[in-house]
Order: structure tokens, then sequence, then C-alpha cells
């Protein structure tokens, strides 16, 4: 059944098609008689696919969090079943890196930490999510990243062996949007073995790889390599996530502690920004010879200088001390090592 801006679909207009997959159709949709009002629509467009839609609607109704796009309540008897969730004003991850390209390392960062905190509630629960890319994660006008559509979750293992054998059997449609599913799969998912929460921190890590160079990690390991100037702390935390499963970052919870540890190390001013040695002393110097030519050099009649030259002195001395103040030692910063090759 194809459907159409402006169709009904139980009580809900349909009023544009936010975005489409391989299983199914998400519409911005709105009752007639609650003008303006809006819900996102996630409608089946296969019949044989519509247990996708209960497997989700059994997962989310585990899932309130603010970083996961609510479920509002289904209609699966509906033809085609449907589920009602949260419209989230914004556009995807997919679309804001098509305009923008690399994002700056702070914002990437952000967004990678709200997404990380879904999955962690979402782990909790005993929930894989097991299709985490940049096209399931919504950016909203606040800025707050919201993962959605969890069709995947907890029956990856069987759907993902018929994903990767079956692709020539598909439409070019349905063809390219699993191809996304497979570019962010972890090796043990494309493998069709037993998942958990470390699957999906491996395609976090390939978001985040992306979000910060604008490209997947094809034949390159490291953020840097393929854009350089990105920090080595934050190389070494993309690194970890996309480590064989066992060397991989083991939960959500211990990537969120390493990625305030790298911001806390991002924001202390590192060695190179301090002043120099030799700039501090000749500001000295120059400082000094400035008091001495500026300063009165009067006596009084016993030879003794006057108080103003003295005034000057003790300034001088002060500043002296305090130079030697900013010449001491800075401690070492503990930063994250980088990652072995």
């Amino acid at each position: 059944m194809k459907l159409c801006a402006g169709d009904l679909l139980g009580p809900f207009r349909l009023v544009s098609k936010l975005g489409e997959g391989g299983f199914a159709e998400v519409w911005k949709a709105e009752r007639p008689e609650e003008a303006g009002v809006f819900e996102a629509l996630k409608v089946a467009t296969d019949p044989e696919l519509a247990r996708q839609l209960r497997t989700e609607e059994k997962l989310r109704r585990r899932l309130v969090h603010p970083n996961i796009v609510r479920l509002l309540g289904e209609n699966l008897e509906s033809t085609p079943p449907f589920l009602r969730m949260e419209f989230v004003e914004g556009k995807s991850l997919e679309l804001l890196l098509a305009e923008r390209g690399p994002l700056p390392v702070g914002e990437a960062l952000g967004l990678a930490e709200g997404i990380a905190r879904a999955l962690s509630y979402a782990h909790g629960q005993q929930v894989v999510h097991a299709d985490v890319k940049p096209g399931n994660v919504l950016i909203g006008k606040d800025g707050i990243a919201k993962l959605t559509d969890f069709g995947l979750g907890q029956v990856t293992r069987d759907l993902a062996r018929s994903i990767v054998h079956s692709m020539t059997a598909m439409s070019d449609e349905r063809s390219r949007a699993i191809a996304g599913t497979l570019d962010y799969m972890s090796p043990e998912q494309r493998e069709g073995k037993e998942l958990d929460g470390r699957a999906d921190l491996y395609a976090l890590g390939k978001v985040l790889y992306r979000m910060l160079t604008g490209r997947l990690p094809t034949g390159l390991r490291l953020p840097s390599e393929a854009l350089p100037g990105v920090p080595p702390q934050v190389d070494g935390l993309v690194a970890r996530l996309l480590e064989a499963r066992d060397d991989r970052t083991p939960s959500a919870e211990r990537f969120l502690e390493e990625l305030a540890a790298v911001r806390a190390a991002l924001a202390r001013p590192s060695r190179s920004t301090q002043p120099s040695t030799r700039t501090l002393a000749l500001l000295l110097v120059g400082g000094l010879g400035a008091l001495v030519v500026a300063a009165p050099w009067e006596r009084g009649a016993l030879g003794v200088a006057s108080a103003p030259r003295l005034v000057w002195l003790v300034a001088g001395a002060a500043m002296l001390a305090l130079v030697l103040r900013t010449l001491r030692p800075l401690p070492s910063d503990g930063g994250p090592r980088r990652p072995q090759r």
C-alpha cells in the first residue's frame, strides 16, 4: 500500500514523510481535530515484516528515557499497522552530517554522550539496539540527541544472517537502507553471533568517527588519520570502541567515564599554551628596565633614595616574585595513551 501526504491512517492525517528504511516508513501526522499537534507514525511497508513493529512495540514500552524517542501508542491491527511516537522537531544525525560534514570535537562528543546515555539505559533493561547509526539518531532543536528505531533489537541474531545473505534479492530501495545498517554492524553481528551491549558500542564508535571526520573508518583506525587535528585523547576513545569484542570498551557506563576524562583533559590548558621561560625572562628584564628608567632618582640629604624610588623598587620585587612563581614546573596531565596499532 503506497502512502501519500493527505491520506488518513486511523484517526491521523499524514502530513509529510520523515524517512524510510528497509521495513517501515515514518510520517509526520496529526489528528484533523487537533491541527498543529504532531506525532510520528512508523508504518510497516511490508505485511510480512509487521512482526518487526510488534517486537519494537514490546521493547519500546520498557524504554522511557530523555535520550530515547518516546512510544505514545500503537495500532497493530490497522492496515497497514503503525506505531505512534514522539515527534522530534529537528533532523536526523544523518542529515546533519550530510549538510555540515565533520562536526567540531566538542559538539561530536556531546552528541556521543547523549547516544551513550540512551544505550546505558537500554542495556540496563536488557535491550540491545542492534542498529545504531546516524539515521536512527534524531537531533532536536534543543541540540539533544535521541535514539530511535529499536526494531532490530534482540532479534538480530537470526535477522543479521538473512540481511547479509539476501541483499541481492531485495529492491534497490531496501538494499540501500540495509547497506546503511551494515556499515555500522559489529563483526560479531555480521556473523550472526549472540549479541550484547558491546555490539552497540562498536556502532557508536563508527558513528563518533564519522561525526569527527565526515567519513567511515574504511581502512583507517584513528580519526586523526582521516582528519589531522583530532586530539590524541579522542583518538584513543574511538579506537577502544572499535576493538575486537573482548578488547572493546566493555559498557556504555565505562565509555561515559572515559568521555568525561577526555573532556576534562581537553579543557585543561596544554603545556604549549604556557609562556616559555625565555619569553617570561625577557618580559621581566623589560619590565624592570622600564621601572628603572621611570623611577625618580632624587636623593635625600644623606644620599639615601627618596620614598618614591623605594616604592618603584618594591613594585619591581613583586613582579619578580610573580614571574618566578609562574615559572614553576607544571604537573603532568596523565592523559590517555595513544592506542596501539
